[in-house]
């Protein structure tokens, strides 16, 4: 083995990734042509100066346009302190031990609802275990109303109160779509 002399930038690779790795222009031309551009780009602020910069530059170079349609710049996720995580000092929470204590799906509604997503995150389980809360209280309404409930395929069987939960959800549904769509997760989830 010898090493190569001959090295731009380590980021270089990861600059030409979306294609590369499909061994475009050599192959899979259809496959390339149905993937590019990438609709999204998420990633931490720190990427800014390597990968972002990369892939704009090598795409512009290569064929002239933005890599990417949107890029999403996350903050940073500290201890519930406001203190970096760290190993050595003890305070990190592993994404597995976050799962496995709260589940997929209140980790992610807290993840999205406690901040904005480019702000810095002070990460609590506590809080964290309080959505779960709040979706388990969810669950059981909805078992409650399935269990209970006799519900007419009829869309004329409403009653006025029904019509009206119903045209609060839709209202929500448009809401929380406008907000999503816009990066607004802490918004359009809470």
């Amino acid at each position: 083995m010898t090493r190569e002399k001959d090295i731009m930038d380590v980021w270089f690779d990861s600059g030409i990734a979306p294609w590369a790795s499909l061994g475009y222009p050599f192959k899979n031309k259809e496959l390339f042509e149905k993937l590019w551009k990438v609709d999204l780009v998420d990633e931490s602020q720190d990427q800014v100066r390597a990968w972002f910069n990369t892939l704009m530059v090598c795409s512009h170079a290569t064929f002239g346009e933005a890599p990417y349609k949107t890029v999403c710049l996350n903050g940073w996720t500290l201890d519930e302190k406001g203190e970096k995580m760290s190993k050595s000092i003890g305070n990190i929470v592993s994404g597995q031990d976050a799962y496995t204590q709260l589940g997929a799906d209140a980790l992610r509604i807290y993840i999205c609802s406690d901040v904005a997503p480019w702000e810095t995150q002070k990460f609590s389980m506590r809080n964290a275990q309080e959505i779960g809360k709040q979706l388990n209280i969810l669950w059981n309404t909805y078992n409650y109303f399935k269990t209970y409930s006799k519900i007419s395929k009829k869309g004329t069987d409403l009653r006025v109160e029904d019509k009206w939960i119903l045209s609060k959800m839709n209202s929500l549904v448009v809401k929380t779509t406008s907000n999503m769509e816009k990066f607004n997760l802490h918004i359009g989830i809470t």
